[in-house]
């Protein structure tokens, strides 16, 4: 798993090797930032490690915008 910021966004990425970009979804979760910041970099981690999602990210900005 790669880690990589970017333009305000903190990405994780797994394999992508078998991933299927025509079955692709999106989702997305909002949380009391700034306050669950640590535990929102927590689950877009553990999402890519355990093969829930191939790719995952969150917004370094103060106000969880991007």
């Amino acid at each position: 798993m790669e880690s990589r910021i970017f333009r305000g966004w903190e990405y994780f990425i797994g394999d992508t090797s078998e991933f299927d970009r025509a079955k692709t979804g999106k989702w997305m979760k909002f949380f009391n930032y700034p306050d669950e910041i640590d535990f929102i970099a927590e689950v877009c981690e553990l999402a890519v490690k355990n093969n829930i999602v191939a790719e995952a990210k969150y917004s370094l900005l103060p106000s969880g915008i991007g």
